[in-house]
């Protein structure tokens, strides 16, 4: 071998040498503070509750999942979406269609056919009602105002429900709803206003959401909060001008958290606790608040600025694979495997003591799981959400490792 050659093959040695004490030393460091458990492909998580269950949906079933029981679906032969489970294992959500087949002898609550009987000026598929499903499975149906289309129906520990519209069906002449199985459906409204959508209920029976003030010349919908003793009181939230805020959870004792965004549209999640505004890291990118629990740990997603930017290209590659035809719609399907939906969301993330985690680095190394988005968070801190497994979208559910402690000399 002549000097030139071995002296290129020593180049080359150290150079590759350079790049794996490089690509080691760049890798994140893991610290690993969850177990990952897959609950299943093609199902869509809702909540979890501090039993650890979680509620899912899968098309138009609804499920809850427990570690003792596995996967139950919970509303038999019902077109439904369940939206939120509280501590007693008591489910709220809402039926979108009549039941593929009604069952004699089955107790809904009520005949559920009157409810889908066609209505003047008003399609069948803009009818939707809610339900509430008990602790011991028995199922309610909640008849709100022919016409809603309803979006979710939060459900606290004392078993009280508040209802949402869908975010397109916002008017001034809807009012929020509230219920219980002693007082029926209720409107939210107090002798200044109404309610006309819901962000979030706490146990204490608050609600806030937006709400349209009669006295206002605008009769534009305000940030307000609600309660049964004080009735509708305005948000005042110490923005910047050019701020957007849109809350998110409301807790027990009254603290609120959400997103914050500025002229950037970026936004950073935020905790307000009626006086102070307290504005969270971010990895630099676009980020969404999913939940938050009483200790203040906040779950969701985000991305870096990169990737926004490798996004934006994406999209823009993909809405032309998918008008070039045939071929460019089978490349899109088959090869590239490029979903609009799914990949929007790059980390699960978890904010924390101020601190801003991605999730993904919090449990074990080479687990095949890529962690896309949070979508709940308990008590306990476990954290339910969705992503890949080992290439294929699937729900996964996050437990904290207890720190094991050794005695030490008596």
């Amino acid at each position: 071998m002549t000097s030139t050659r071995r002296k290129r093959l020593v180049l080359i040695t150290v150079l590759i040498a350079v790049f794996l004490l490089w690509w080691f030393a760049s890798e994140p460091k893991h610290e690993v503070r969850y177990t990952v458990a897959d609950l299943g492909a093609g199902l869509r998580p809702s909540d979890i509750n501090d039993r650890g269950e979680v509620l899912l949906n899968h098309g138009a079933q609804t499920y809850v999942w427990s570690a003792t029981r596995g996967l139950t679906e919970i509303c038999h032969k019902l077109n439904s979406i369940g939206t939120s489970i509280n501590h007693l294992g008591e489910v709220a959500g809402i039926i979108m269609a009549p039941p593929i087949q009604y069952i004699p002898g089955v107790d809904y609550g009520r005949t559920l056919l009157p409810l889908w009987e066609p209505q003047e000026g008003l399609s069948i598929r803009k009818l939707s009602c809610g339900f509430v499903r008990d602790a011991l499975g028995g199922i309610t149906v909640v008849d709100l105002p022919a016409g809603w289309y309803l979006s979710k129906g939060i459900i606290n520990n004392s078993g009280s429900v508040v209802w949402d519209r869908d975010i397109y069906s916002h008017h001034m002449r809807d009012t929020a709803y509230r219920w219980d199985a002693t007082t029926g459906a209720v409107e939210i409204s107090s002798a200044s206003g109404k309610l006309v959508s819901v962000i979030d209920s706490n146990d204490a029976g608050e609600v806030i959401g937006h709400v349209v003030i009669a006295s206002d010349a605008d009769g534009k919908p305000k940030l307000a909060r609600w309660d049964p003793v004080n009735g509708i009181q305005l948000l005042e939230f110490s923005i910047r001008e050019g701020e957007e805020i849109h809350p998110k959870t409301l807790l027990a004792s009254g603290q609120i958290g959400g997103i914050i965004r500025g002229r950037d549209k970026i936004g950073n999640p935020f905790l307000w606790d009626g006086e102070r505004m307290l504005k969270l890291e971010t990895f630099g990118g676009k980020c969404h608040v999913s939940d938050m629990n009483e200790k203040l740990q906040i779950v969701g997603n985000s991305t870096t600025r990169l990737e926004d930017r490798l996004r934006s290209s994406f999209d823009s590659w993909d809405k032309d694979l998918e008008a070039s035809g045939k071929a460019g719609r089978w490349l899109r399907k088959n090869v590239i495997k490029y979903d609009p939906y799914i990949d929007k969301y790059h980390a699960a993330t978890l904010w924390e003591n101020g601190q801003v985690y991605n999730l993904n680095d919090l449990i074990r190394p080479r687990s095949g799981w890529v962690l896309k988005y949070a979508t709940a968070i308990n008590e306990v801190g476990q954290i339910v959400g969705g992503g890949e497994y080992r290439g294929k979208s699937h729900t996964f559910l996050l437990t904290p490792i207890k720190e094991e402690t050794t005695a030490g000399p008596q």
